[in-house]
């Protein structure tokens, strides 16, 4: 499926998601306001969307969408399991291998894997080879990950930091990157980013009911650590808060002051994607 999340469009690349798994549970603060299970939710009231109503957010594998990558000639990058989380504990092994199996099958696409698991992540790879997969026939690939998987952690304060990049670091993937989102707090991470491991980190703001803001300075503050390690960097969006004080009808926004600016809860399209006046688009080469 089209996706709008802007960080999947990968120059060269259509971007999309691709969910034959999907679901989670809330494992750190980053999830509060969760905008999958919200979907979820939505999507549960439509027959058919394999959704159920009863725990719609349940952890459940999809069987007819496994081969949406493999009828796509096109190059696209897909945003895998964007309604979940590939490496829960309750998501089956068989599915996990069968994700990578599938980018063998197809190296004209990108996979984008993104997880707040990296650990469990880790431990299904150090068996990686040993078990192709029987309906594409896919072969073992080898210590390493095909160069179109791109492996990422999400990571929204420094706790969360400074305990999933390291098993980032152990993966073997050809890109790996960072995604701040939502950015909750200053993340400091000069020394992962000097390592030259890191290819690209993404930042954004959380969005939807009960959206906490971002500071500008923590995304200033981001951006300037990618500048100066030579990352590139990807704001997303700033959220729900930004620096519009009224709407067209001349409604004043709520509005709190973080480091001493002043910033309205105006809507996501309202407060848009600039960062001093500048849009941050930078990908990986």
């Amino acid at each position: 499926m089209t996706t709008k999340i802007e960080w999947a469009h990968v120059p060269g690349y259509r971007g999309e998601t691709w969910n034959p798994v999907t679901g989670c549970s809330e494992i750190s603060p980053g999830c509060k306001n969760c905008y999958a299970e919200r979907m979820a939710k939505r999507l549960s009231r439509i027959p058919g969307s394999g959704y159920p109503a009863e725990n719609p957010f349940g952890v459940r594998v999809h069987e007819n969408r496994w081969r949406t990558p493999i009828k796509k000639k096109t190059p696209t990058a897909f945003f895998v399991c964007s309604m979940g989380d590939l490496f829960h504990p309750d998501v089956p092994r068989d599915a996990m291998m069968r994700v990578f199996n599938t980018a063998v099958k197809c190296p004209q696409h990108l996979f984008l894997l993104l997880t707040k698991r990296p650990d469990n992540a880790l431990k299904l790879l150090h068996n990686w080879g040993l078990m192709p997969d029987p309906v594409l026939d896919s072969p073992p690939c080898g210590e390493w990950l095909p160069d179109n998987i791109w492996f990422g952690v999400t990571v929204e304060n420094q706790e969360q930091a400074d305990k999933r990049i390291p098993p980032l670091f152990a993966i073997p993937a050809a890109k790996r990157f960072i995604s701040c989102e939502p950015m909750l707090s200053f993340v400091d991470i000069q020394y992962v980013l000097s390592t030259g491991l890191i290819n690209q980190v993404i930042c954004g703001g959380e969005t939807g009911p009960g959206a906490r803001p971002m500071s500008p300075d923590c995304a200033r503050s981001l951006r300037d650590q990618c500048q100066a390690a030579g990352v590139p960097f990807f704001l997303k969006s700033r959220g729900e808060w930004g620096d519009e004080p009224f709407s067209s009808a001349g409604k004043a926004f709520p509005s709190v002051t973080m480091g001493g600016e002043q910033l309205f809860r105006c809507g996501k399209k309202l407060a848009g994607r600039l960062l001093d006046g500048k849009e941050w688009n930078e990908f990986p080469k």
